[in-house]
């Protein structure tokens, strides 16, 4: 081959290679195209207008204006909560903050969130992913989420310009702005070639470093610009446009950092041309960026987003910093820079900062989670759609901070409302369109009434569809212990309000208590009765009312809202009515009776035409029956508890109910109500007596009915009195088939027997005993958290006690009973001298051990125990086995010789004390929590 073939040979060779090279390229520049390079530049603080494209003529944003003029510029791009750490939260999240629940002061954002977070997403999808500067949201894990993080911000311990410069780059300690940039660069620098790179870069800047003086601190690369510049004084600058702001807005931190920054004109030049500086900064830094895009080749295929984190306050209103729901609060800038689309758009459109996770996301290729809430725009920076597809947008601050008034409302093209979250009579209305300064509040003008009922509506519906499907709301409200005072009347004049800490929270760390005068200031979350504010307390039973006395005979609302083991604020439980007495000498309030209208569970006509009625279970009631007839008749009717052979048992005996009766029934009438008899037994002066509204009742379950022609199971209905009682606050299921029928027996017969809001004896007289009382309130609270009727029986022994020397020591452990269930000591503050004279330890009378004998019980004793006829003595109970007369316990020697005679040491004697000496431990517990450690001493 001579020399000549050999060139052509490689020329040949050349091509060919070259060829298969551009090739290779041009397939990698394909895939590229595919998946780009993402750079998310993120801003603190900087509102829309502080960029040169924005139309601002004295801030010097080059390179920010050269990506909006290149790119993708949203005019109306709004970020959903204004303020950095919960619109950071919703950028990582794709979620609104009432979702995510998380601010500042609350723990981690939920791992369920970022679980679906786009760095976590887009580094799974194969992405080099990294973030540099302020991250803003507590996530214990956030360094999993990118290959490299660094995780930094102003130097809060530096109440200088040492909280921006404490970082070195090498030797030379540089503003933070410089560093997150050089860490920028860095990272390009070493990113792997074979994988696409996702860049977050979150600068502190133009964040003031509020516990400096100075407050905004620059490069010296900017510390020359604006120097001969006079900034324009701010709009709404006017008293007329503070004043009418909220009292919470003009007391709190927005006016506050007003005078830490614009409160002068001196003070306002140097300040907003510090602001400024400081965003020129970041664009000198971005400008690196670009140039080392271009330098590495990778300038073609890198997206560019730039966007502000909440927008802000240059004295306007007289007011600082960010927070409130105006647009110069929520509009910020956003540019997206596609250089892979050769087309430049400004657009009107609302975008958010939660559709920022989605626009990565569709730029990267992976698929956006259903659980987020925001929209890619990758379709309008392609040219496909010129709308992001939305009408009306949440926008909302609910962090619960006393200097800073939570408020949420939406806003669409043309309008906006919002509200005040903690007085939602304060609302605002705007026509965007036609007022963009947001001047002329229209709330209270009546042509736009529609308008503020469709925007409030949508608020509503918003709010619901985006609450946090991981927070729960306190339930099961009670006051004064009852769950549903509607139908009662409250008699304590500062009355305990309790409720059910939702399982999602956990534990609880704080509550806040609304107490409203009406419906309306409730559902504006207005307590003008009383706002308890923010309590720092687990405790969700027992809270005393705070204010001043409620009024008697008044109707009020409220309702509670809680904060979880990290902080996270519930919304407010649905709101509970309740009606207020009589204040008197008594404390507790009577839970209201409920009657049941119960069908038979059997139904039977016998031979001889009479008929069988089974009800399936005992209660105390009466009968109604639906009867036609064309004469008159009589009918005859048999109530009973027993049967015998089938058949109701006339003569049950003891104390088994058994009723008979005739029931005229004449034409033209067809509902009848059977007429008891009532017991003079259990009706008398001492008996518990029902309201009068009441019919008389008597225990029955079964009914037979003689004379009556075509009767059905429909016309026959039990009218069954009970007081309150929830079914469903117990339950028992076992194996065994015997003790399943025992258990719901005992449930039942608890609720069946308490039919008079006291625990009586039953229905032979119809009057409390101390000993049958506490056993009825132990078994009671085994199966419903119902403590009204405790409590009112426990008043009633007071004033009206038994015989029984046993039955007084247990008053005070009912008394006991009662803390221990409800953790309220107002029973026993009220009670607790008079209740001292129920342990009987007046009648000691050797060795710690009391008797009856003792001269002692006399009359003035009988009425210190409550008795009115002192000439009545308590007397030992005497069914107890045969007396023990050996006891080698002899009584003191200055006895009268009869009593000591008669005196012996049996067992009633024994149960006697031993109740006595748990009387005597209560009792030292009790002065205890009064704080009488004196008395606490003596027992």
């Amino acid at each position: 081959m001579n020399l000549n073939q050999s060139g052509i040979l490689l020329l040949i060779s050349f091509f060919l290679f070259s060829g298969i090279e551009k090739s290779l390229a041009q397939d990698k520049s394909e895939h590229k195209k595919t998946k780009p390079n993402i750079i998310f530049i993120l801003t603190d603080d900087q509102r829309w207008d502080a960029l040169g494209y924005a139309g601002n003529t004295i801030i010097q944003t080059p390179e920010m204006d050269k990506l909006a003029q290149s790119g993708v510029y949203f005019r109306n791009a709004i970020v959903t909560t204004p303020i950095c750490s919960a619109s950071r939260a919703s950028i990582f999240s794709g979620l609104h903050e009432r979702t995510h629940k998380y601010t500042f002061q609350t723990g981690d954002i939920r791992r369920e969130y970022m679980d679906e977070s786009y760095p976590k997403l887009i580094k799974e999808a194969g992405y080099y992913t990294g973030f540099f500067g302020k991250f803003g949201v507590n996530f214990s894990e956030k360094e999993h989420l990118f290959d490299v993080i660094d995780d930094y911000d102003r130097n809060g311990s530096f109440p200088d310009r040492r909280g921006y410069f404490y970082k070195k780059i090498g030797q030379d300690t540089v503003h933070l702005t410089r560093y997150t940039g050089q860490q920028a660069l860095d990272f390009i620098e070493k990113a792997p070639a074979e994988k696409p790179f996702c860049l977050s870069l979150s600068f502190s800047a133009p964040h003031a470093h509020d516990n400096a003086p100075e407050q905004y601190f620059w490069d010296e690369g900017t510390a020359n610009l604006y120097n001969d510049v006079v900034i324009p004084d701010p709009d709404l600058r006017e008293d007329k446009y503070f004043n009418a702001l909220p009292e919470g807005v003009r007391n709190g931190f927005s006016h506050v950092r007003w005078g830490w920054r614009f409160d002068t004109p001196e003070k306002y030049q140097e300040m907003v041309k510090g602001y400024y500086r400081m965003i020129s900064g970041i664009d000198l830094e971005i400008a690196k960026i670009r140039r080392q895009l271009k330098e590495k080749g990778l300038d073609k295929n890198t997206v560019i987003i730039l966007m502000g984190d909440n927008g802000y306050f240059l004295g306007e209103r007289q007011i600082a910093d960010k927070w409130l729901m105006y647009d110069l609060s929520i509009n910020v800038p956003l540019i997206i820079y596609d250089p892979r689309v050769q087309k430049h758009q400004d657009v009107e459109a609302m975008a958010l900062n939660i559709d920022i996770p989605a626009t990565i996301a569709d730029l990267a290729g992976v698929a956006q989670p259903k659980s987020w809430h925001g929209k890619s725009l990758v379709p309008i920076v392609t040219g496909k759609s010129d709308n992001v597809q939305r009408d009306t947008v949440l926008i909302e601050h609910l962090w619960e901070f006393k200097d800073i008034p939570p408020s949420e409302g939406v806003r669409t093209a043309e309008w906006k409302y919002f509200r005040y979250v903690n007085d939602k009579s304060w609302e605002e209305l705007y026509n965007l369109k036609k007022d963009p300064k947001e001047i002329d509040n229209l709330v209270k003008k009546p042509e736009y009434q529609n308008q503020l009922k469709t925007l409030r509506n949508e608020l509503g519906i918003l709010a619901k569809k985006y609450a946090d499907p991981y927070s729960g709301i306190p339930t099961g409200l009670t006051v004064e212990y009852i769950r549903d005072p509607r139908f009662t009347k409250i008699i304590d004049i500062k009355p305990e309000f309790g409720w059910v800490v939702p399982k999602e929270a956990v534990i609880q760390k704080a509550y806040q208590i609304l107490v409203s005068s009406s419906k309306e200031n409730i559902d504006k979350n207005i307590g003008d009765i009383w706002n308890s504010g923010v309590v720092r307390s687990s405790k969700s039973v027992d809270i005393e009312y705070g204010a001043e006395p409620l009024k008697p005979n008044s109707s009020y609302f409220w309702k509670v809202r809680i904060f979880d083991q990290d902080n996270r604020l519930s919304e407010y439980s649905e709101p509970q009515q309740f009606q207020t007495g009589e204040f008197g000498e008594k404390l507790t309030s009577h839970n209201w009776f409920q009657i049941e209208k119960i069908k038979p569970a059997a139904f039977k006509k016998n031979d001889d035409g009479s008929y069988f009625i089974d009800f399936g279970k005992d209660a105390f009631g009466t009968l109604e029956i639906n009867y036609s007839t064309q004469k008159s008749e009589k009918l005859t009717i048999r109530l009973g508890e027993k049967l015998l052979d089938g058949k109701i048992d006339r003569n049950p005996g003891g104390t088994i109910r058994y009723s008979e009766l005739k029931l005229e029934v004449s034409p033209g009438k067809t509902n009848y109500q059977i007429e008891l008899k009532a017991d003079e037994r259990n009706t008398g002066k001492a008996a518990v007596a029902l309201p009068d509204s009441f019919p008389v009742v008597t225990p029955f379950r079964y009914v037979e009915i003689e004379g009556a022609n075509n009767l059905k199971s429909e016309d026959l209905t039990q009218i069954a009195y009970f007081n309150y009682f929830d079914n469903n606050t117990s339950s028992f299921t076992s194996s065994d088939t015997i003790l399943n029928p025992v258990w719901d027996l005992c449930k039942y017969s608890q609720k069946a027997t308490s039919f008079t809001g006291y625990y009586i004896d039953g229905d032979r007289e119809r009057i409390p005993y101390e000993a049958d009382a506490y056993l009825n309130q132990l078994s009671h609270y085994s199966v419903d958290n119902e403590y009204a009727i405790a409590r009112k029986t426990i008043e009633y022994f007071m004033e009206f006690p038994t015989w029984p020397t046993e039955w007084q020591l247990h008053v005070a452990l009912m008394f006991y009973q009662d803390y221990m269930y409800t953790g309220n000591t107002e029973l026993i503050e009220k009670y607790y001298e008079p209740l001292k004279h129920k342990t009987l330890m007046e009648l000691e009378v050797q060795e710690g051990l009391i008797s009856t004998h003792s001269p002692k019980l006399t009359g003035a004793f009988m009425a210190k125990l409550g008795f009115a006829d002192t000439t009545q003595r308590v007397r030992d109970i005497v069914d107890w086995p045969p007396a023990q007369k050996d006891t080698g316990w002899k009584l003191p020697k200055e006895w009268p010789q009869g009593e000591r005679d008669g005196f012996v040491f049996t067992p009633v004697n024994t149960v006697i004390n031993s109740f006595y000496y748990m009387n005597m431990v209560i009792m030292a517990e009790f002065a205890r929590l009064l704080n009488k450690p004196d008395e606490e001493l003596d027992f």
